[in-house]
């Protein structure tokens, strides 16, 4: 807040020297890098009225959540109530079978509006449509599989790649992760996969018990490169290929406990983990559950 004395001759000084002390202060706290915005408004008021004035300026200010660069910019309100407006049409169900049912059309739908609510910058409308679809993509999460590469899909594979305080990376992400799940389900309807790969992963699924197993073995064996192979794997199947390792020996693991018969430490070697104490580990991140817990709900038959 600025104060004035008496030496202000016009409304036009008093406007020129708060941009002028805006546009200082956007200068120096931006001048190693640009992180802040800076709002100003020509609009005086007496103290006791700022808490009304800022509360009218509010649905501005959360509407600059959604822009990626920042700015110097006065704040205006015209006087009206802006009404909430609440997203209508598509809910996280209706997202959730347009990507179970592999719908393109509808897939592509949900992508553009993705990009058309950023670009309204009404932040209420946007996060709504982020929450409808990250509700409807943790509906895969752990529950979807690919047929043919084993690959599980999960929320938060890959996440560690994405600053989700950036519009961008957060869009980024679910625009990932909504390719990875149309790609594991088309993995039923074709072979998307090259021989390399297949073999690659054929071999895994034969050798997955022997705790030496490593991704350069798996690449000697297929007659490739050791770096060759790390591309042309995570390129084809979103993971790389020790990930699809642990995949098949988690999911045989879980085929063992339902036998009843094998302790966890049993499990644990059969299926080339070195230690119980890491396969535990690998076992939770997969299914959520430690193996005792797993065995312990199928003991009880649930």
């Amino acid at each position: 807040m600025l104060e004035f004395g008496k030496g202000i001759v016009s409304q036009k000084e008093i406007n020129d020297r708060i941009y002028d002390f805006a546009r200082k202060l956007y200068e120096y706290i931006n001048r190693e890098e640009k992180l802040y915005h800076v709002y100003y408004c020509l609009h005086g008021s007496m103290v006791r009225q700022f808490r009304s004035n800022f509360t009218n300026y509010q649905r501005q200010l959360e509407n600059n959540i959604l822009k990626n660069e920042v700015e110097l910019q006065e704040l205006r309100y015209d006087g009206k109530e802006e009404n909430e407006k609440k997203l209508s049409g598509i809910s996280s169900e209706e997202i959730y079978q347009s990507l179970q049912q592999g719908k393109t059309e509808e897939i592509e739908k949900i992508e553009n509006r993705l990009h058309e609510t950023e670009k309204k910058q009404n932040v209420t409308e946007y996060l709504e449509y982020i929450e409808h679809i990250l509700e409807a993509l943790s509906l895969f999460d752990g529950k979807l599989i690919g047929e043919t590469s084993g690959q599980r899909f999960l929320m938060t594979e890959g996440c560690s790649s994405y600053d989700f305080r950036k519009v961008t990376d957060l869009q980024a992400y679910i625009e990932y992760k909504i390719e990875e799940i149309c790609r594991m389900k088309n993995e039923k309807e074709k072979m998307i996969y090259s021989d390399v790969t297949i073999n690659a992963m054929a071999y895994i699924n034969q050798n997955y018990g022997d705790a030496s197993i490593t991704a350069a073995e798996v690449a000697e064996h297929v007659g490739v490169t050791s770096s060759w192979l790390s591309t042309k794997f995570k390129t084809e199947t979103g993971i790389r290929v020790n990930d699809f390792i642990n995949n098949v020996r988690i999911e045989n693991a879980k085929k063992m406990f339902q036998d009843k018969e094998y302790m966890v430490y049993e499990v644990s070697e059969k299926t080339g983990f070195t230690s119980s104490q890491y396969f535990s580990k690998i076992f939770k991140e997969y299914t959520g559950l430690t193996p005792n817990q797993y065995r312990r709900k199928l003991l009880a038959g649930e």
